[in-house]
């Protein structure tokens, strides 16, 4: 099976491709948190060479190193701050656990970048 996607009148179309006379969309993008999800998004992310860099942030120096095993263009980090300091990162990724994601979502929003979260957003209301 190709990769597409199907419109509402069940004709296929091709994802987006990365546009070759421009480059990446955005400058950076990063992805906290790389335990079950986070590797995930680091591997569609990279394949689709969105970003011109595409950092990883995670505590876990075994799980780093894992990853720029596996992907060595990418940057990593285990300092969260790291990453909301960047100016060239527009936009994290968020898979952490549950009980973090409320407090690095803020902080990410707060300074300035696009936030997706890992569900659920909070423990609570």
């Amino acid at each position: 099976m190709t990769l597409q996607t199907l419109t509402q009148n069940g004709a296929a179309v091709r994802p987006a491709q990365r546009d070759e006379q421009r480059g990446p969309r955005l400058r950076g993008i990063a992805v906290i948190g790389l335990g079950y999800w986070g590797p995930n998004w680091v591997r569609n992310l990279y394949r689709m060479q969105c970003a011109q860099r595409l950092v990883c942030c995670d505590f876990s120096r075994q799980r780093l190193e894992h990853i720029k095993a596996l992907y060595p263009a990418v940057e990593t980090t285990s300092q969260t701050d790291d990453v909301l300091r960047d100016p060239d990162i527009e936009a994290v990724i968020i898979a952490t656990p549950v009980s973090t994601h409320f407090d690095i979502a803020r902080r990410a929003l707060m300074a300035g970048k696009s936030a997706l979260i890992e569900k659920p957003l909070a423990t609570s209301a």
